[in-house]
């Protein structure tokens, strides 16, 4: 029993000096402190963050949004491949092209 007490406060002082340790170093070399103090500075202030809104409320800014959006739209619907599939066409026929056409390039791959 008394071994387990032994190795319980040797751990402990094992902690107790590995967190000692964790702190900044008193003496760091210039390499070490430069780039902490240059990531320091690079942070903003929450002082600097403004109080009030400053939302697009313009209504020409969004009729042209909605302009652009509409001319989009139209541009897609346009496209030829926006149209919908024929639903007169059988889907056994399709299956019986499909095979056609894997047997042909098996075909012409086959010496």
């Amino acid at each position: 029993m008394a071994g387990k007490g032994i190795k319980a406060v040797a751990l402990t002082g094992l902690a107790a000096m590995l967190c000692a340790c964790v702190g900044p170093p008193r003496n760091a070399p210039a390499w070490f402190t430069t780039p902490e103090a240059a990531r320091d500075r690079g942070y903003p202030s929450l002082h600097d963050v403004p109080r009030g809104t400053i939302a697009n409320t313009d209504a020409a800014y969004w009729a042209r949004q909605e302009s652009e959006l509409l001319a989009a739209g139209a541009a897609m619907k346009a496209n030829p491949r926006a149209a919908p599939a024929a639903e007169a066409e059988d889907p056994g026929r399709f299956v019986e092209r499909a095979r056609e056409e894997l047997e042909a390039a098996r075909g012409a791959h086959t010496p």
